[in-house]
């Protein structure tokens, strides 16, 4: 319906809002190990992409890029304090609900 659409666009919304105040943004991509190899240029292809909107659109001094197996939580991600946010590539059935507890709130605490 109507009103799930709405309150999805509003959370992502805010999401890049959020990645705007951002100085290093980690750009992970979840499972990468298992990439087919005919979807292999399409993912080099939208990392370059994501890489210049992130410095040249949202204003980011830089980006790092993540090669993770297994699932993406805020353990794994806390390795990487040098990011003040997180961009996750991932198919959809990857499991990147972990890293929204809450009912998929997208917070989570970075263990420091």
């Amino acid at each position: 319906g109507h009103r799930p659409t709405r309150r999805y666009l509003m959370k992502r919304y805010a999401a890049v809002t959020r990645l705007r105040e951002c100085d290093a943004i980690g750009l992970v991509v979840a499972g990468g190990l298992h990439v087919r190899r005919d979807a292999r240029a399409g993912l080099r292809r939208t990392l370059r992409n994501l890489r210049r909107l992130a410095t040249e659109g949202l204003g980011a001094r830089g980006t790092y890029t993540f090669l993770l197996g297994g699932n993406v939580d805020a353990n794994k991600l806390g390795n990487y304090p040098e990011c003040d946010g997180f961009v996750l590539l991932t198919c959809p059935g990857h499991g990147a609900d972990a890293l929204a507890p809450g009912g998929g709130s997208g917070e989570f605490h970075v263990p420091g």
